[in-house]
């Protein structure tokens, strides 16, 4: 029979080789990813007269973010929405919102959060700067991670299966904070007719599909 300090040595030598085996563990490496214009689905929602809400699309945006698959942890994330490109319901509000947003030389909203942030249960809240008519803003975004694993259907610029990662974004803007258009309508107006159509709040969605570079 062991004695008490052939015990203890043999304790010893298990916590030993348990910890060389714990640091001997392959970490997962942080990955570079990004969203074609073909993967990315983006709009605008902003309030009509307060009559209702309307809907614009971006038809050309692009994405790119580090992705951490081991701890879920996003990072260094770039946004660029080209405000030209956006498409509504009729050519009459297509052409009022494109009126809207591209009053100034600089036609695109450019979004960064170069911080990491995880994800929990899904959620996750990443702190950044929304630039736009040559004004940089903090904005906070709501993001949500959807799903990671191989994407049979990436697109036209990738064949075969593509490690990707789906995440889904929102956050929204002030008008008057970018200086954009005339006084915005109120957002809950009187009876009375209002000369302007939109609200003051300009809501951005966000659907990122990314595939690893």
């Amino acid at each position: 029979m062991l004695g008490l300090r052939g015990i203890l040595v043999a304790l010893m030598f298990v916590l030993f080789a348990s910890s060389v085996h714990a640091d001997d563990k392959p970490t997962t490496p942080t990955a570079s990813y990004y969203v074609s214009p073909q993967q990315f689905n983006g709009q605008i929602q902003i309030t009509d007269q307060g009559f209702t809400t309307l809907f614009a699309l971006f038809q050309n945006a692009t994405a790119s973010f580090n992705f951490n698959e081991g701890n879920s942890t996003i990072s260094r994330l770039r946004i660029a929405l080209d405000t030209t490109s956006l498409t509504a319901s009729n050519p009459a509000t297509t052409r009022d919102v494109m009126a809207l947003l591209n009053e100034g030389a600089i036609s695109e909203i450019a979004i960064t959060s170069p911080d990491a942030a995880s994800f929990s249960d899904g959620k996750a809240s990443l702190k950044g700067t929304l630039s736009l008519h040559g004004i940089t803003k903090p904005v906070t975004i709501d993001a949500s991670l959807n799903r990671t694993g191989k994407n049979l259907r990436s697109g036209v610029l990738w064949s075969g299966s593509e490690d990707t990662v789906g995440v889904s974004l929102k956050t929204n803007i002030k008008r008057a904070d970018f200086g954009i258009g005339t006084p915005p309508a109120p957002e809950k107006p009187s009876a009375e007719a209002t000369q302007e159509r939109f609200g003051d709040t300009i809501n951005l969605l966000l659907e990122l599909q990314a595939i690893r570079q």
